[in-house]
């Protein structure tokens, strides 16, 4: 019986193991299911869903697995950036969830009734905000997480058979009803291109940006090592080294050390110009070639600098890479000076990072188009990228991005996936100390300040949640007061709200002295940084913008000041105070507060809703606004003329022109956003300052815009006009995923960018008549078009070693049997086959209509450059 027993409960155990087993998905099967057997395709169904500002989509996933995928065990992550609105997911038809972690952060996972089984697939539906209409829009980053029996997370993987379905209509991309842009297609550019025409490059102005006057003459100087630089100024000592090296490395002999009758003469002195004498400050020069001399003269050494900027810019690129007996430059005469005093790039290292070395080969570019200020965006809700030693958490947990389920680090963003290894993902990484003195030096000598912005009350979220974890490291050895120092949020704060960004937990409370303790920290380790470089650190960028509404409300200490402050409007009192404490702490250092426009503006209610006006509390605390918002539509075109009307100091960073992280256009393929509209490269060049009214052509819809449709809004004063310091162009990061990425979304975009920062206004600028204006701003830009395609992009390709800049859109029909073509920047090249194979350099050239009897194949190719070839049928 004992017997019996005893194999009764054996065969009761084996059989409860077995259900156990049977019933489990369990860390054995979870463990035999492999993430390169599942094949997920994200499709794009339909914009404008059931006819709101919404589209449906889909993710397909298919498992080539062995095992059946079952209903626990796993969740999908992946970075989406639209809010997924609730209820929209089909989940009783594939029995998945999604949910929000938190900003762009998601999580697909299997509800009670999901199976997969082997060659299955499920199609998983849902309806987001807004539209889709590129590639950038996609989900991204996606990997899969495995889970044991009871929950925990055991292994992650990337799926690495995820794409992205084709966008194949004209009618899927079209947004909303009123949306009249279309993709553009081979015939559509052609028709565009048509206005445009070859201009010889002889007849063409010498570089971009297009000095104010030069002339010259046919004859050709030829810098040998017959020449030598030299200067009697000590202070151009090392711009006679600088410029000696340089020209030395392209010479089979160097430049020689002592004259022997020809000279490379570098001065410093005052510049008359038409009646005007531009002095030290105005960055002004004049460079005379002359068969055995050539002279540089600056106004100061910014001055000296720019004219041998130009000097290298006559060089032909053929000159490039190879050493040469001599160097022929043509003899000219150029006397230059900049329009602004301010012209500056704006990079953004936070949402994805960017190298060091990157950002060195950024600021030569930025360089040799004569720009100065380079706003250097370090820090954000995603990323924390400079360190700071005495906060070394800012960077342990602000700097990398990781998959990360406690909520106590940073989530991926932006498909950086769920590993911190800044070799692999754009989400992760930091400059040291070290790099960053190195990156001011470089700075310093191409004359190039550099803004840090340390984003400040929102934007925050990485540095919330490095303080978090410091909170936490001293709070263990019960070390309240070391812990609660550099605090930025309330830990009783039970606020609700969500930023334009989707997160729920970026912004610092400003109630707590903790917020500027940690400031305090951060300027004196950033003054350390610049004395080493042997600067002065003079300005800092706060951000200060897109704070949204429902901060602070339930923060114990913001409702305690609130008191002294008053409760009505608190969310701006606040703001007030915030941007007080800043002032008064930064004019202790000498630092002068820029920050995005909100900074400068307050909301006035109205009847008929709200409006902005320049908060004119802290025009004499010498606020420098950058203004960005004047989406055509959106009713704050005319912010920046206000603020500068009202005596602040103003940078232009209009969205609608220079915002240069936008797509080119709507085709799907084109990295970038589209928020303020779609950005090609003559949008820069037909910018007007002065009167941006008069740039406005499209709304972001496409829509044709008229001059009274801003009747009604600001102008730019006479007074108004000595308070625009300048423009910017802006390099968001949110899709500026490496170098490669970096240089294809500034070239073209940024030559035209320096002509209009640099050169003087054009005159078609003062033009009033709309028909005049575009006429003769039609004939500039075919000038500036030719520059691109035939001077500046075989010198980039020449001087700099495997950039990525854009190549232009291809134009080409077959019409009556003729081939047709032409593109963005005339003279460039276009080859042609008609037997089927890809074109090359050693095909057909295309020079002129040409008849056609089948198909034919085309593509440009620039240098090492090849660009996408196209089939065209008669």
């Amino acid at each position: 019986m004992k017997k019996k027993f005893l194999l009764s409960l054996n065969f009761i155990c084996l059989l409860y193991c077995l259900i156990i087993t049977s019933c489990s998905t369990g860390n054995k099967d979870s463990n035999e299911i492999k993430a390169n057997n599942l094949f997920l395709t994200w499709n794009v169904l339909e914009n404008n869903y059931n006819n709101k500002y919404c589209t449906r989509s889909e993710f397909i996933l298919v498992n080539k697995n062995s095992k059946a995928l079952a209903n626990k065990g796993w969740d999908i992550f992946f970075n989406f950036g639209r809010r997924i609105l609730k209820d929209s997911v089909n989940s009783v038809t594939c029995n998945v969830d999604i949910k929000q972690i938190n900003g762009d952060f998601f999580v697909m996972s299997p509800k009670e009734g999901f199976l997969l089984n082997p060659g299955d697939s499920v199609r998983i539906q849902f309806s987001s905000a807004d539209w889709i209409v590129n590639y950038s829009d996609a989900p991204a980053g996606v990997y899969i997480v495995f889970k044991d029996d009871e929950g925990n997370e055991i292994r992650k993987e990337i799926l690495a058979n995820y794409i992205v379905a084709p966008f194949k209509t004209q009618s899927l991309s079209k947004r909303a009803p009123e949306d009249l842009m279309q993709i553009p297609t081979l015939e559509s550019i052609y028709e565009e291109n048509k206005v445009l025409s070859v201009i010889p490059v002889e007849n063409l102005p010498p570089f971009v940006p297009i000095p104010v006057e030069y002339s010259g003459g046919t004859n050709i100087t030829n810098i040998s090592a017959e020449f030598c630089v030299s200067s009697k100024n000590d202070k151009l000592k090392n711009k006679v080294k600088e410029l000696s090296d340089f020209l030395s490395s392209m010479l089979e002999q160097p430049l020689s050390d002592i004259s022997k009758g020809k000279v490379i003469l570098l001065t410093l002195g005052d510049i008359s110009y038409k009646g005007k004498l531009f002095t030290k400050g105005s960055e002004a020069y004049q460079l005379t070639v002359k068969y055995d001399e050539i002279e540089i003269k600056g106004a100061d050494e910014a001055g000296v600098f720019y004219g041998i900027q130009s000097l290298k810019a006559l060089i032909p690129a053929e000159a490039y890479g190879r050493k040469n007996k001599s160097i022929p430059v043509k003899e000219i005469k150029i006397t230059d000076y900049p329009r602004y005093s301010y012209r500056g790039l704006h990079l953004d290292v936070a949402r994805n990072f960017q190298r060091k070395e990157a950002v060195l080969n950024l600021l030569d570019l930025m360089s040799s188009y004569k720009l100065n200020k380079f706003h250097f965006h370090l820090t954000d809700d995603e990323g924390w990228r400079i360190e700071i030693k005495a906060l070394p958490e800012l960077t342990e947990v602000g700097a990398k991005r990781w998959h990360d389920r406690t909520g106590k680090g940073m989530v991926p963003s932006f498909g950086s996936g769920p590993f911190p290894d800044a070799e692999t993902s754009y989400g992760s990484g930091y400059y040291t100390q070290q790099d960053f003195v190195e990156i001011l030096n470089y700075a310093k000598a191409r004359h190039i300040e550099v803004i840090p912005e340390i984003d400040l009350p929102g934007h925050s979220r990485a540095a919330i949640k490095s303080m978090k974890a410091r909170y936490e490291r001293f709070i263990k050895n019960n070390n309240i007061e070391e812990a609660e120092k550099y605090l930025l949020q309330e830990l009783n704060d039970s606020s609700e709200y969500q930023s334009v960004q989707m997160w729920n937990d970026n912004v610092v409370c400003v109630c707590n002295e903790s917020l500027y303790n940690f400031m305090e920290t951060v300027i004196n380790e950033l003054k350390q940084m610049y004395e080493k470089a042997g600067l002065v650190l003079e300005n800092i960028h706060i951000g200060g913008d897109e704070v949204p509404d429902g901060v602070w409300e339930k923060s114990p200490s913001c409702i305690k000041l609130l008191e002294k402050l008053g409760k009505e409007d608190a969310k701006e009192k606040l703001m007030n105070y915030f941007l007080k404490r800043a002032d008064q702490l930064f004019k202790k250092h000498k630092i002068r507060i820029s920050g995005w426009e909100e900074i400068a503006l307050k909301k006035i209610k109205t009847h008929s809703g709200t409006r902005h006006e320049a908060n004119r509390e802290f025009i004499t605390s010498a606020f420098r606004p950058y203004v960005w918002n004047n989406v055509w539509g959106w009713g704050s075109e005319d912010n920046a003329y206000k603020l500068a009307n009202s005596g602040y100091q103003v940078i232009l960073s209009n969205a609608t022109d220079l915002y240069f992280d936008l797509a080119y256009s709507k085709d799907p393929s084109e990295p970038g956003y589209y928020w303020a509209g779609f950005i090609n490269a003559k949008q820069p060049f037909a910018f007007i300052p002065d009167d941006y009214f008069k740039s406005a052509t499209y709304d972001r819809m496409g829509k044709k815009l008229n001059p009274n449709d801003f009747k009604n809004k600001v102008r730019l004063t006479e007074a108004g006009k000595k308070n625009i310091l300048g423009i910017q162009c802006q390099l968001w990061g949110e899709n500026n995923k490496g170098q490669s990425t970096m240089e294809y979304l500034l070239l073209p975009r940024l030559i035209s960018f320096a002509q209009r920062a640099w050169s003087p206004e054009p005159a078609w600028a003062k033009i009033e008549n709309d028909a005049v204006r575009q006429n003769m701003l039609n004939s500039d830009w075919n000038i500036f078009a030719n520059m691109i395609g035939q001077i500046e992009y075989p010198r980039l390709e020449a001087t700099r070693k495997d950039i990525n800049y854009r190549l232009p859109s291809l134009g080409a029909k077959i019409e009556n049997g003729k081939l047709m073509a032409n593109c963005e920047f005339p003279g460039m090249k276009i080859y042609y086959t008609t037997d089927g194979t890809e074109p090359t350099i050693k095909s057909n050239l295309f020079t002129e209509p040409i008849k056609v009897e089948g198909p034919v194949k085309i593509r440009i190719i620039a240098g090492k450059k090849v660009g996408k070839s196209f089939l065209l049928k008669p």
